[in-house]
């Protein structure tokens, strides 16, 4: 998502120059918003397959805040290893 928003605003700035430098913001645009939906919308509990992505987004830039440790809908610690079903 940041090298989006940096590509987008590498777009801006470099666009005030002439139009051949604002095409470069429209990939920034899309990359950091489907990035945005989703760790929103698809970022998944592995054990109750709830949407957990708005709970652990805001934290921290590149990683999960190590406050969050449990899913707030089933209880499972996030760190926890699942039996795999064949």
């Amino acid at each position: 998502m940041y090298s989006g928003c940096a590509l987008l605003v590498l777009g801006v700035i470099l666009g005030a120059g002439g139009p051949p430098w604002r095409i470069v913001s429209i990939p920034g645009f899309v990359v950091a918003l489907a990035t945005a939906v989703y760790s929103l919308f698809f970022l998944r509990c592995p054990a109750c397959d709830e949407t957990i992505g708005y709970t652990v987004s805001p934290s921290r830039p590149f990683s999960i805040s190590p406050k969050i440790r449990f899913c707030p809908f089933c209880g499972i610690a996030l760190d926890s290893e699942l039996e795999k079903v064949a």
